[in-house]
């Protein structure tokens, strides 16, 4: 007797890979921006200086609040001592974000450049890869049959449908999260009801 092999979960985890390279491509947007941003400031970049010029840059994403115009406004950097700027950038998330990437990626050049790219990449993929699968299986096993798989993208989400068993439709809806200030993701929900 041939025992049929349905591998339902892994035949969608396969054909939904292509929304983990869809979050890549706006993670790697995003992190170019940071970067362009940096170097648009007209600070000087060069090794000796790169530091000095990163917490100066990075001091400008905080704000105070100025009872003349009644608005937050940027701070001045000769206005505070190094202890107090550190008070108001320390657990900022952007800053950190920021600040972290831009080492990574500008603070030395060549391999390592390209090297912590590459890391990044990974670490990301593999991260959302594991919360896809995670969405994936609430609903859907290897022991189940998985026919139909629809992955669609599009400017704010994206959507997985799947005919189950025949008899069933899956649907994980993902909602595009992230940006500047957190890397992006997708909130998933998903459903698995009789076909109609």
């Amino acid at each position: 007797m041939k025992i049929k092999v349905m591998k339902g979960l892994d035949k969608i985890q396969k054909e939904a890979k292509v929304l983990v390279d869809t979050l890549w491509e706006l993670e790697l947007d995003s992190i170019t921006v940071m970067c362009d941003k940096f170097i648009a400031t007209g600070l000087n970049l060069e090794p000796q200086y790169f530091y000095d010029s990163l917490d100066k840059y990075m001091f400008s994403f905080c704000s105070v609040w100025d009872n003349d115009s009644n608005e937050y406004v940027t701070p001045n950097w000769n206005d505070y001592s190094d202890n107090k700027r550190y008070e108001m950038m320390n657990g900022h998330t952007q800053i950190e974000r920021t600040r972290q990437i831009i080492i990574n990626l500008m603070a030395r050049e060549g391999q390592y450049r390209e090297r912590n790219l590459e890391r990044m990449e990974d670490s990301f993929r593999a991260a959302n890869t594991s919360k896809l699968n995670r969405a994936l299986a609430k609903h859907i096993t290897n022991e189940m049959e998985a026919t139909e798989i629809v992955v669609t993208t599009g400017d704010v989400g994206c959507e997985v449908l799947a005919i189950i068993d025949g008899d069933k439709l899956f649907k994980t809806k993902g909602k595009l999260c992230g940006g500047y200030i957190q890397t992006y993701h997708y909130r998933y929900f998903s459903s698995l009801t009789d076909k109609k």
